[in-house]
């Protein structure tokens, strides 16, 4: 194997995890805008951010995102579908993440909230399988901002060239990849095993 890398980050939602977030979401906005688009708006939305950086409790967040979106529900049913965006690990996944936890240091730096993750961790023992978590809601930094990139390669003490990340989000591969990371934009578990044998990483 090329150990060129020392660390492999992931983002969560849409890299590891399947999400039923955009089918949702599309479906109450009647499908007025493209997916991209969506991704984009959910990226840099105020509302979000705010959420996702620990600013606002889920009781404002979900106020604010029906206001934002104009969505045609309450916000009692957004936040009953909000906790059950997550659906769980892509197949083939947690295998995948043992595998290459005997090679390499495994990291995920990801824009997620207390709702999301504790669920993640209580079904799918999320913070056992990957060493090192930054998460926004405890580091209060969003990605696509630099500062973001730039505490993962702080905390973990090594050289940006030594980490490998994955996203679903070409803005912050983008990110990823000014600060130095070797960063690619992948969907699910077949996206990553592309990189990883393109790359000699497995």
């Amino acid at each position: 194997m090329d150990n060129k890398f020392e660390y492999i980050l992931f983002d969560l939602g849409g890299v590891l995890i399947e999400l039923t977030l955009q089918d949702k979401m599309l479906d109450w906005m009647e499908h007025k805008i493209s997916l991209d688009e969506f991704n984009k708006m959910w990226l840099l939305s105020k509302s979000v951010r705010a959420f996702e950086s620990g600013l606002i409790n889920s009781s404002e967040f979900a106020r604010s995102i029906i206001e934002e979106f104009n969505l045609p529900v309450d916000e009692q049913e957004f936040i009953s579908e909000f906790v059950n965006f997550t659906k769980g690990f892509f197949d083939g996944m947690e295998d995948l993440l043992k595998k290459l936890s005997k090679e390499y240091t495994l990291a995920c730096l990801s824009n997620t909230n207390e709702l999301h993750w504790d669920k993640l961790c209580k079904q799918y023992d999320m913070d056992g399988l990957i060493t090192h978590n930054f998460l926004s809601y405890k580091t209060g930094i969003n990605k696509p901002d630099k500062e973001a990139f730039l505490n993962v390669v702080k905390v973990l003490d090594t050289q940006a060239s030594r980490i490998l990340f994955f996203d679903d989000n070409s803005i912050n591969v983008e990110a990823a990849q000014k600060v130095g990371m070797t960063a690619y934009r992948v969907c699910g578990y077949e996206d990553i095993i592309s990189v990883l044998k393109e790359l000699n990483v497995i």
